[in-house]
């Protein structure tokens, strides 16, 4: 699960349970992987498949207006 913090960060919060009883523990420094994102303030952070190529995207707003996309790398 992703969001966006005060901080103007992505936070990133990963089940550490079960699907039918989760349990999202916050990540930090080097496990969270969205650490060296920081769109600018109020972020608003989405994860999606815009173009139906099977790449996830990270896609945010900001609070001038702003859209970013950040694409997965394949490898």
């Amino acid at each position: 699960m992703i969001s966006g913090n005060v901080d103007s960060k992505i936070g990133y919060y990963e089940n550490t349970d079960t699907t039918t009883s989760p349990s999202f523990v916050q990540q930090t420094s080097d496990n969270n992987l969205f650490a060296d994102i920081s769109p600018d303030v109020h972020v608003n952070p989405l994860l999606i498949d815009l173009d139906n190529d099977g790449i996830i995207s990270l896609i945010s707003g900001n609070n001038n207006g702003t859209i970013i996309e950040i694409k997965q790398e394949m490898t």
